[in-house]
């Protein structure tokens, strides 16, 4: 868009408090202004650089909240620990949760077993983070003593296992 961006930080646009006056009615306006026209002019439909271009427009409309409201919880737990809010997407390129996290967790003992393993679950949120690469893999579920959990993910692995070698066949 030609857009330039000399202020730092870049706005994520997931978590957002606004207050309802004209400041923000305007900057709201604005925001859709551009995306209209990015949308326009180059086909997409991120909000974020057109947030940010607003937020250029009119700089005094923004101020930070501190960052345990929006941290960026799939780089590292570090950056989870006081979360009061966990931004949580979907990859853009999937279109589905990112199996190594708690939502993924979720969607796949839904929809492959129609539950969640109860004590998985629990472990999983006693972990207070968004991202849990150990949560899909079998040893660490073993060392925890979930053992369902562990199960589930066993047959995960063979389902996924043979559906490849039955695609792979078929070609």
């Amino acid at each position: 868009m030609g857009w330039d961006h000399p202020f730092l930080p870049y706005v994520n646009s997931g978590v957002l408090f606004c207050r309802d006056n004209g400041e923000c009615h305007d900057l709201f306006r604005r925001w859709h202004e551009r995306w209209n026209e990015q949308r326009d002019r180059v086909g997409s439909y991120l909000d974020q650089p057109a947030l940010n271009r607003a937020l250029w427009e009119s700089p005094s409309s923004l101020k930070l909240m501190p960052p345990n409201f929006n941290p960026p919880v799939d780089v590292g737990p570090e950056y989870e620990t006081d979360a009061w809010i966990y931004h949580y997407y979907i990859s853009v390129y999937s279109g589905k949760p990112k199996p190594d996290s708690l939502l993924g967790m979720v969607r796949n003992g839904i929809q492959r077993r129609g539950r969640v393993d109860p004590a998985a679950l629990r472990w999983a949120l006693n972990e207070k983070r968004a991202f849990l690469p150990e949560a899909h893999r079998i040893l660490p579920a073993v060392r925890r003593g979930l053992w369902a959990h562990a199960f589930n993910l066993l047959q995960d692995n063979l389902h996924n296992w043979i559906r490849r070698s039955t695609t792979q066949t078929t070609r």
